[in-house]
């Protein structure tokens, strides 16, 4: 709880001693203590008739500014688009990177360039000795592979 108190208090830019005061309010306000003590079912309500200061009890003004919040002001997204239709521009999202051809399909070229220049294989990854067969792994090396590389050592 201090910890966080602490985060919101420098996020906030509040001074040591507002700090202190947030400490002491949030412990007060777990354990239902005064001046936290009842409560209206509106949070909001109940916060803004507390008959405490907001400098002197500083949960009492974050507590209001965030429930003063409503969920579709929080919401980003509603947000920037009812802005762009306030200011008449469209709201319809366009993407300009969808890449069109004169043909309809799928351009085998491409596709086999983006293979080759964007595979990558970790650095710790088996190597297969036939390149041409993906499925090939431990189980086709034969034992006589498996011998020479050890009678090496």
């Amino acid at each position: 709880m201090v910890k966080t108190a602490l985060a919101v208090a420098q996020q906030w830019r509040w001074g040591e001693q507002k700090a202190k005061l947030l400490i002491d309010d949030l412990k007060a306000y777990n354990l239902c203590r005064t001046p936290f003590a009842g409560g209206y079912a509106d949070g909001l309500t109940w916060w803004k008739s507390l008959v405490v200061s907001a400098n002197r009890h500083p949960p009492k003004a974050l507590a209001i500014t965030l429930l003063s919040i409503s969920p579709k002001q929080a919401n980003l997204r509603s947000h920037i688009q009812q802005k762009a239709v306030a200011s008449g521009k469209p709201t319809r999202q366009r993407h300009a990177y969808v890449h069109t051809g004169a043909q309809p399909g799928i351009d085998v070229d491409v596709t086999a360039g983006l293979e080759v220049n964007f595979a990558w294989a970790p650095p710790l990854a088996p190597q297969t000795q036939n390149v041409d067969d993906d499925l090939a792994g431990p189980e086709s090396i034969s034992l006589d592979e498996i011998d020479a590389t050890f009678a090496l050592q």
